[in-house]
């Protein structure tokens, strides 16, 4: 298996515990993507776009190749609830692929400009997607989010400084 980076973040973040846990408890805040110049072609049409998909890599100091596979998430540290790495979103798993919907602001060369910054400047970026809501919202409504439901997410944003 091959896998090429395209990109790179940029943000003011700079060690894994001052960045957001989501993207979705800092919204306002903009990072951008460098893209490869080998790979800026790619982006024709890519400002049609409200809300794109970051593939990242979430470093090599976080894959998990031995040890367990369980943690009580720090989210859910004070319920001592013990979940499996595959029920997290968290890096730390045999392969650190990062996940990230962020709102797309503009699209200036190689440069991808985004709103909802969770990630550390220089992570590796693999792969820019479209976010297409016929394809990627769930057609049903009443969906499940697991133990994330046991979650206070205004606690975890003030606690953050992201809320007031």
């Amino acid at each position: 298996m091959q896998v090429t980076q395209i990109g790179v973040v940029r943000s003011d973040y700079v060690e894994y515990m001052s960045a957001p846990q989501q993207a979705a408890l800092n919204p306002e805040e903009t990072g951008w993507v460098d893209v490869d110049p080998a790979f800026a072609d790619g982006l024709k049409a890519f400002d049609e776009f409200d809300y794109i998909w970051l593939i990242t890599w979430l470093g090599d100091d976080a894959v998990r190749t031995s040890g367990p596979l369980k943690e009580v998430p720090h989210l859910v540290a004070h319920l001592d609830h013990e979940v499996g790495a595959f029920a997290t979103r968290g890096p730390f798993r045999p392969t650190p692929f990062g996940l990230h919907l962020v709102e797309l602001v503009s699209v200036d060369g190689a440069r991808v400009e985004f709103r909802g910054v969770d990630l550390i400047d220089g992570t590796p970026v693999l792969d820019l997607k479209p976010y297409v809501k016929e394809f990627d919202r769930p057609t049903r409504t009443d969906t499940a989010s697991g133990w994330y439901g046991l979650c206070d997410f205004d606690g975890v944003a003030k606690r953050r400084g992201i809320l007031e």
